[in-house]
């Protein structure tokens, strides 16, 4: 009996392509190209501060409630780590 599988989920369809190398490896890719995206988790949230900053970033449980936090609210809380990581006298180069 096989069942079909459905969800809500936006994921590329299932699919790869093989090529099989004469030592008997397997390389494995995808047969979709990668589409735009951000550089970096920073420009990610950057966008996301700017186009729904009242929106829920992250959410747990605190007892019976969530504790939320928005876009906005991370944001500047990157912001107010990095600030204080560079007032410290940390070099901003990550080489």
């Amino acid at each position: 009996m096989t069942a079909a599988l459905h969800s809500g989920s936006r994921l590329a369809p299932a699919g790869v392509d093989v090529e099989r190398r004469p030592d008997g490896s397997r390389v494995l890719r995808s047969p979709r190209r990668l589409e735009p995206h951000a550089r970096t988790v920073g420009e990610w949230l950057l966008r996301w501060a700017a186009d729904a900053p009242d929106r829920t970033f992250l959410a747990e449980r605190d007892g019976a409630d969530w504790r939320r936090l928005r876009y906005r609210d991370t944001l500047d809380t990157v912001r107010r780590a990095g600030q204080g990581l560079l007032d410290r006298g940390l070099p901003c180069d990550p080489t």
